[in-house]
């Protein structure tokens, strides 16, 4: 499926690249956990890279001019500012504050898939911490600035709402550790 995107899209693409003076490269990525993504350029990068599923559809607007954002946003930080947050080094220690969890949810799920699963967490909370901050600000400058993308931004947001509804799930809860559990949610709260 071809990426067509509106023109207040179009719009934002043009300003990302005079603000940086750099173009946007768009990839088709199939197996992409997300609509879309960003890969904003080093130093050393020619292009930022926004990354979008083949399987999409009319929301993938929004999505482009919310990872845009988060572009413009970089850029408009002095240099020195420009802080990208990283993974822990060692994760053993947020393993330890979860040990007691760890053993519960082993009986129910192998302990291969625990440790892919456990990675997952330590990024879905650092994603929220570090993201939904820059996301409230976002939105408001999409919503204010863009009146023609607010007909794509209500669906984004409506089907983010969905996919955070589902993380409250009795299931989910089962085999996610209390403190994981809860803190996410509570940052999906304060967000939604």
């Amino acid at each position: 499926m071809t990426l067509e995107l509106i023109e207040p899209v179009k719009s934002i693409l043009s300003e990302v690249e005079t603000a940086t003076g750099k173009p946007l490269r768009f990839v088709e990525k199939g197996e992409l956990n997300t609509f879309a993504a960003v890969k904003i350029a080093r130093k050393t990068m020619p292009t930022h890279v926004v990354f979008y599923r083949a399987q999409h559809d009319a929301i993938i607007n929004h999505l482009v001019a919310h990872e845009c954002g988060h572009i413009l946003r970089m850029f408009a930080a002095p240099e020195e500012k420009r802080l990208i947050p990283a993974k822990p080094k060692d994760p053993r220690a947020m393993l330890q504050e979860i040990e007691g969890d760890l053993n519960r949810i082993s009986k129910l799920i192998p302990m291969q898939e625990l440790v892919r699963v456990a990675g997952m967490w330590t990024d879905g909370l650092v994603r929220q911490l570090t993201n939904y901050p820059p996301d409230i600000m976002i939105e408001k400058w999409l919503y204010d600035s863009y009146p023609d993308l607010r007909p794509y931004q209500l669906q984004s947001l409506e089907r983010q709402n969905q996919q955070a509804l589902k993380g409250i799930s009795k299931k989910v809860q089962t085999i996610t550790p209390t403190k994981i559990y809860n803190s996410a949610n509570i940052m999906n709260y304060r967000l939604l």
